[in-house]
């Protein structure tokens, strides 16, 4: 079965273990998050609230791109996110804290 095929069934199947939760695809183009999710690497978003330690897909403003990376703390500005291959937080890289409104929501597993 190709891949993108295997990937949309198991999309609905995780939609439906999920209570018809809205899910989306994506894939990985950068290795920050080495080794929970490699370059290349195809993941899947439900809506829902993150919790430090969840992998969050957000909108950088600063990058105008979606990021997914690891929420590891919460400010009153918005949350702390690291990649896992990354030495540092991205705000001690001068990137601001994300706002709640931003996220599109948690990885929920990765294919």
């Amino acid at each position: 079965m190709p891949r993108l095929l295997t990937l949309a069934v198991f999309a609905v199947l995780v939609a439906a273990a999920l209570g018809a939760a809205p899910v989306s695809v994506h894939y990985a183009t950068s290795d920050s998050m080495e080794p929970t999710i490699g370059e290349g690497d195809v993941f899947l978003v439900t809506d829902g609230t993150v919790e430090e330690g969840d992998v969050a897909l957000y909108f950088s403003a600063e990058r105008e791109e979606l990021v997914a990376h690891r929420v590891v703390g919460e400010t009153d500005a918005g949350y702390v996110t690291q990649g896992d291959a990354n030495p540092s937080t991205d705000q001690a890289g001068g990137a601001p804290p994300v706002p709640p409104g931003e996220v599109v929501g948690p990885v929920v597993t990765v294919a």
